[in-house]
């Protein structure tokens, strides 16, 4: 959460290279990470991405001193394994809150081979959409830029192949920031009013949906179950509705210029 937030306070204060440096500081949990900086790509923002590379070589320069190669080596094929493994070790991809997780329960199955070609499908629409998003010159001064990280955490949330449930903390920070984009008075009436109304959903989803559910049917895994079908399809209409708005949004930018 530190990373992501830190690196969009810099961005917003036109401090790449530091920007970059923070969200560094995410590669604890490297799945989290990966659609911002597809995002600098995106843009081409290459002090970021500098920023970004530093701090890897850092991690590794000191994971190295401590682990030595061979424990960088194992590390890296852990996360290769981790991803196929399933209903042991404590993970349980039916109980993940991302499309993956809803994937999952919709094929019965936690196969990584078997759901993988439905995960890619619709980590595929949502990078469509968040790409649609950033689509035009980066402008980190304007009140959309508050809405376009919002979008990006969004994305990240869905697209996760490994989730905690304690990672959905991350969607606090998307719900601080769509409030900052509805409170600047940038967007419409319209706009403001399906914000609001995203807000709210996201307020039953994430919250009181999962919390009556887990009371009706305990709070082992048929709990997180529930949690996966209240929140996932929320976090698609979500990714749907930003994406839309800052698309229009950019369009009317763009007459009245």
């Amino acid at each position: 959460m530190l990373g992501l937030l830190g690196a969009w306070n810099e961005f917003r204060n036109h401090r790449d290279l530091r920007g970059g440096m923070l969200l560094g500081l995410a590669l604890v949990r490297p799945q989290l990470v990966l659609v911002a900086v597809l995002v600098l790509l995106w843009q081409r923002r290459w002090a970021a991405l500098a920023g970004f590379a530093i701090c890897c070589a850092a991690a590794a320069t000191a994971s190295l001193a401590v682990v030595g190669w061979t424990g960088l080596v194992r590390y890296g094929q852990l996360l290769l394994v981790i991803s196929r493994v399933h209903d042991m070790y404590n993970v349980h991809p039916q109980s993940m809150m991302c499309w993956r997780g809803l994937v999952c329960q919709i094929r019965q199955t936690s196969d990584a081979a078997k759901v993988f070609p439905w995960w890619s499908l619709g980590v595929a629409m949502a990078l469509v959409a968040l790409a649609m998003a950033w689509r035009g010159r980066w402008h980190p001064s304007s009140p959309s830029f508050d809405l376009q990280w919002a979008l990006t955490i969004v994305v990240t949330v869905f697209c996760s192949p490994h989730l905690h449930t304690h990672d959905c903390s991350l969607l606090l920070i998307a719900g601080v920031l769509t409030a900052r984009f509805i409170a600047d008075g940038a967007s419409t009436v319209l706009q403001k009013r399906v914000l609001i109304a995203v807000l709210g959903l996201g307020e039953l989803s994430l919250s009181y949906i999962p919390l009556v559910g887990r009371a009706l049917v305990g709070t082992g895994r048929a709990g997180y179950q529930i949690a996966v079908w209240s929140i996932v399809p929320f976090l698609l209409a979500a990714i749907l509705v930003l994406a839309v708005v800052l698309v229009r949004h950019r369009i009317a930018l763009r007459s009245s210029g």
